[in-house]
């Protein structure tokens, strides 16, 4: 019991145990809308759901009501999971650079460049098409990639941040040397992502040469 204990307290006090914690707080009002709604778009307008039929909302529920709740529903359900992993590792990054009183807020733009950074690269290596909104890699089954990805770019700003202070009030002279000196760390983070999505890209290249799977149109991109 005391080992177990001691491992608890020793976790709680990592750094990215107090990340991922306090990024999932911050997102659980999110995901628990998009869940709400969710609900409403799989038992309450769907017109093959259980609920739908035992209480006959088809002739309940006007047409207009009906097209104003799906639309919503949906709209908001693919808003909220769909783009999910840009909110995770926005906060991810952000309380990163707190701990260690760095500029929070250039710390979660910069892992936002980031995420799309290597998306962009990712897709466009692999299928020379350029869909990051519409491609899922934003979705809520990456979050996990995505704290690391926030994380990693906070100690980033960790190392070659300046130190930052938060004040009330922020002249327009010290909004712009803070962006100056996130600059370096800005810029190192999309290098890092650009170097990792193409050795990703000539893994699977090379994989797909060997099987003999490669597609004339994916020899000019590669080129």
């Amino acid at each position: 019991m005391d080992k177990l204990a001691k491992w608890c307290i020793w976790l709680r006090r990592r750094s990215f145990f107090r990340v991922a914690q306090r990024t999932f707080a911050v997102l659980m009002p999110i995901a628990t809308v998009g869940a709400f709604f969710q609900v409403l778009q799989y038992s309450v307008f769907a017109p093959e759901s259980f609920i739908y039929n035992i209480f006959d909302f088809d002739k309940i529920m006007s047409d207009r009501f009906w097209d104003i709740g799906t639309n919503l529903s949906q709209c908001l359900v693919e808003v909220i999971f769909g783009l999910f992993c840009l909110f995770t590792v926005y906060f991810s990054a952000s309380f990163t650079a707190k701990i260690y009183h760095k500029d929070a807020t250039m710390a979660g733009i910069s892992a936002l460049t980031s995420l799309l950074v290597m998306i962009y690269l990712f897709q466009l290596g692999l299928t020379g098409r350029i869909s990051l909104l519409t491609g899922g890699y934003l979705g809520f089954q990456y979050t996990s990639f995505a704290i690391l990805l926030g994380y990693g770019v906070g100690q980033v700003f960790h190392w070659l941040g300046a130190d930052y202070e938060s004040v009330n009030y922020e002249h327009t002279k010290l909004v712009q040397d803070r962006a100056i000196e996130a600059l370096k760390p800005t810029l190192v983070d999309p290098g890092y992502c650009n170097r990792g999505n193409r050795y990703r890209r000539d893994s699977l290249c090379g994989h797909q040469q060997g099987q003999g799977q490669l597609q004339p149109d994916q020899h000019r991109v590669i080129g």
